[in-house]
């Protein structure tokens, strides 16, 4: 409870509007849910708290510990690296899987998200996200396949910027097959 009270609170009610909804939005437009039953997106769906967030606000700052992992119902979310843009999330998308499914326990942001369009989104705090992962196999393989791909690809990035490069080539990894 303690952290969905930090979450409410790092969330302040000008920026981000909360919903008592329960997403059960989440459907085949949701590509890491895509294929699953009603009852187990009805369950999915139980892990995350609706908010409308308002153009502007940063969801995530690059290097700030994570509290939650972000469905985009609907709407566009900036990734940037080291300040620089990298990529645009829409509707469908999600992130913060990277730094909850750290294998050395770094929960830190590897990159900074900022609503571009308000937007619609799903939050999990990291309790629920873990239930998620333990409770939800499919899921579960979906969102390492996804955190193993956008932690090649930000290493990448990082690198290139380290070299003076403000422009990559490369896509951001934004959809579950790759």
């Amino acid at each position: 409870m303690a952290v969905r009270n930090h979450i409410r609170s790092r969330f302040p009610s000008n920026p981000l509007d909360r919903t008592k909804q329960r997403p059960h939005l989440f459907g085949d437009d949701i590509e890491l849910f895509a294929g699953l039953d009603d009852d187990e997106i009805a369950r999915i769906g139980e892990r995350f708290t609706v908010v409308r967030a308002r153009t502007g606000f940063k969801l995530g700052r690059q290097g700030t510990l994570c509290q939650g992992f972000v469905v985009l119902i609907d709407g566009q979310i900036g990734v940037a690296a080291d300040g620089l843009p990298i990529g645009v999330l829409s509707s469908g998308s999600f992130f913060g899987e990277l730094p909850l499914l750290s294998e050395m326990g770094d929960q830190r942001h590897r990159t900074g998200t900022t609503v571009l369009t308000e937007s619609m989104i799903a939050v999990a705090d990291p309790r629920e996200f873990s239930g998620l992962v333990r409770d939800h196999p499919v899921v579960a393989e979906r969102l390492h396949a996804m955190a193993d791909h956008r932690r090649t690809f930000i290493e990448k990035v990082t690198e290139e910027h380290a070299r003076g490069v403000e422009v990559i080539d490369e896509p951001y990894p934004v959809h579950v097959d790759g």
